[in-house]
């Protein structure tokens, strides 16, 4: 994800540490670090190791260079005996790695910006590098409120700005801990889920749905009734974020072309 506003290091920040929490979720992992490719300085740097503040390392270095070099996911079960490991910060901190999986990580303008990196596997079966990248894929869902123009045009902006509430705590409350729920400007929303098929995202937002559909906003003593069209994607990891956002949307727009208050999948 991107974003434009005055505090976007300060936003980018708190998605590199949500990206790295939920991914180390995902594949079940010990501890995991976001390294952040600083391109201007040719080094990655990191904050989330072992007893150590901040870690940059030139580019090309370690797992996580040949990672972001290679532009693919490499994983090793065996890091000591592996030319590619650096075990200095074990060495400094005491910490012993057992396996590592590291996969480069992408912007919505499909540009590099880092390697994700999680550590020892807590199965103790090490990594598993077709069944992880699985695992970290992503099912996602677009939506929009239908015809949210009527809506400030009727009851003013801030009936609008209620309606979007509204519908933000509906979207919150419906989805787990290890999901993400997104305002993509305006009137639209995106929902990240963990670990979840094409199947799952549409079974989730024809939830979602049926409950927007039958709640209601009450704006100043005045209920207001709003539905909303949702499009869904299993995200493709050969795709950039900005594209896989664009297949959801194209679903999106056919829900809206073929009468609003649907879920296409």
């Amino acid at each position: 994800m991107c974003t434009t506003d005055n505090n976007a290091k300060n936003n980018h920040s708190e998605i590199f540490r949500l990206i790295t929490e939920l991914g180390s979720v995902i594949v079940n992992a010990d501890r995991a670090s976001f390294w952040k490719w600083d391109k201007d300085k040719h080094e990655m740097w990191t904050t989330a190791a072992v007893g150590e503040d901040r870690i940059t390392i030139p580019e090309n270095t370690g797992l996580v260079g040949k990672a972001l070099s290679m532009k693919k996911a490499i994983v090793t079960n065996d890091p000591y005996n592996c030319p590619d490991f650096n075990s200095e910060v074990d060495k400094k901190t005491g910490y012993v790695t057992r396996s590592i999986m590291v996969m480069p990580i992408s912007n919505c303008k499909g540009e590099f910006i880092g390697v994700f990196q999680a550590i020892n596997k807590l199965d103790d079966n090490g990594f598993d590098l077709e069944e992880d990248q699985r695992r970290l894929s992503l099912a996602a869902f677009i939506c929009d409120i239908d015809f949210f123009k009527k809506i400030n045009d009727t009851y003013g902006h801030n009936a609008g700005d209620e309606a979007l509430r509204h519908v933000s705590s509906i979207l919150s409350s419906s989805i787990r801990s290890c999901d993400g729920v997104y305002r993509w400007g305006g009137e639209e929303f995106i929902v990240l889920l963990s670990d979840a098929s094409l199947e799952d995202a549409a079974a989730a937002a024809e939830k979602i749905r049926q409950t927007i559909m039958d709640s209601v906003c009450v704006f100043e003593g005045t209920e207001i009734k709003m539905t909303m069209s949702f499009g869904c994607t299993e995200l493709d990891l050969a795709l950039s974020a900005e594209d896989n956002i664009k297949v959801a949307d194209e679903k999106l727009y056919t829900a809206k072309q073929t009468g609003r208050n649907r879920v296409i999948a």
